[in-house]
């Protein structure tokens, strides 16, 4: 594997102890996705699946040699992927393909006459409310979801006497302000749902149907019925891999503008 850069290493992404998180954040799932990324040419699939008993020994640490040696590839580079970017390892989209219809008002700000995210001057420690008051960043707490949003509160002393309070705020209190930390790429899925909504909704979906799935797929279509490896270490391996042969076959559709819009097949 040392083909991949020194930071593709086993003990970073398959740590002994095979919990599901690793050292940097990232899991097999998103190694699937980035390798398909970079490979970019002639993947096969060949190697994604072993008979029982084997251990891990892939072929494909020459075949990704005399790959870059024939196509003059670079450096891999690999990068921890988030929900929201899945899509753009799958896929890389242009600008020209976002804004291809020309541009588009924003149809999702609120009209109720209440400040918004993009009314305050938002920083990493505090942000700036409109009125020029600064809220306070809160740390996060251990409860559910406060790690994907930044919590920001200003004093009961600034929103009091404040004369933009009915345009701030509803609340009895003093303003607090939630951002998401994917904001940014929020904005991106909101411009490819405009540009191509049928294919957005396919390959960022809100349920992670590439990680979550595969493992149905697995079973029901590979009749993979049990992990081929000892450990869960070696079985995200195996669910990696299988990622990257269904995301080949996606991947060879878009490609060839052959991808259709997902059906849901009846349970029974």
């Amino acid at each position: 594997m040392g083909v991949f850069g020194e930071k593709f290493n086993s003990s970073t992404y398959y740590d002994p102890e095979g919990s599901p998180h690793t050292k940097r954040g990232k899991t097999i799932h998103g190694y699937g996705v980035q390798f398909l990324a970079d490979l970019k040419f002639g993947l096969i699939w060949s190697f994604a699946v072993y008979p029982a008993g084997e251990g891990f020994r892939p072929a494909i640490i020459d075949w990704v040699i005399q790959a870059k040696q024939t196509f003059g590839w670079d450096r891999m580079v690999l990068t921890s992927d988030r929900e929201y970017t899945i899509a753009k390892a799958i896929h890389q989209w242009q600008e020209e393909d976002i804004f291809h219809y020309g541009p588009r008002s924003d149809v999702d700000r609120k009209k109720k006459g209440i400040f918004v995210e993009e009314d305050f001057e938002i920083q990493d420690g505090y942000a700036v409310c409109p009125n020029g008051k600064r809220l306070k960043r809160k740390p996060n707490v251990f409860v559910r979801g406060s790690s994907e949003q930044w919590r920001y509160k200003a004093k009961g002393i600034d929103c009091g006497n404040c004369p933009l309070r009915s345009q701030c705020t509803t609340g009895k209190g003093s303003k607090m302000l939630c951002v998401n930390v994917y904001r940014e790429d929020l904005a991106i899925q909101a411009e490819r749902m405009m540009a191509d909504p049928q294919r957005t909704r396919d390959l960022m979906g809100r349920h992670r149907a590439m990680s979550e799935g595969i493992v149905n797929n697995l079973m029901n279509h590979q009749h993979v019925r049990h992990a081929k490896w000892k450990g869960l270490a070696l079985a995200r391996v195996q669910v990696g891999l299988a990622v990257v042969m269904i995301n080949t076959l996606k991947w060879h559709k878009i490609l060839h503008d052959r991808l259709q819009p997902m059906t849901l097949k009846p349970a029974a």
